[in-house]
């Protein structure tokens, strides 16, 4: 009787990893720019949520709270400032009483974006449609 021989030969094991590998290299891009879009998305959410926040406290006090933003993220740094083009001064209180911009800046690496995402109370959007050039 002939002894057969059970499991894979090397090549066969070699080819299988090839593959997997070739699977990985190409699959892993796909997955990080999906994971960037989210948190920009998440990002847009949370400018969203408030400044419909900022709004209300608009309407019950007749100003902006300066104060009133999200806290931050791993992946953003949040920021809320008069709208004046080219200002990214912290504002003051006096300063809220007619228009105010909500940032997300990203941290490095993590957005789908080159800059900060930025919502305005006069409707203004500063990349939120853009996507990163490569």
């Amino acid at each position: 009787m002939v002894k057969q021989s059970q499991g894979f030969t090397l090549i066969e094991v070699l080819i299988v990893v090839v593959i997997v590998a070739i699977l990985a290299a190409v699959a892993f891009p796909s997955y990080q720019e999906y994971v960037r879009k989210t948190r920009a998305n998440d990002a847009k959410t949370e400018i969203a949520k408030f400044m419909q926040l900022q709004e209300r406290h608009f309407i019950r006090h007749l100003k902006y709270d300066k104060d009133l933003k999200p806290t931050g993220t791993d992946f953003y740094t949040y920021h809320i400032y008069k709208c004046e083009k080219n200002s990214t001064e912290e504002p003051k209180k006096a300063d809220l009483k007619k228009c105010i911009t909500i940032s997300a800046t990203p941290k490095t690496g993590t957005s789908t974006y080159n800059k900060a995402i930025k919502l305005s109370t006069n409707g203004a959007k500063d990349n939120w449609d853009k996507p990163k050039n490569s």
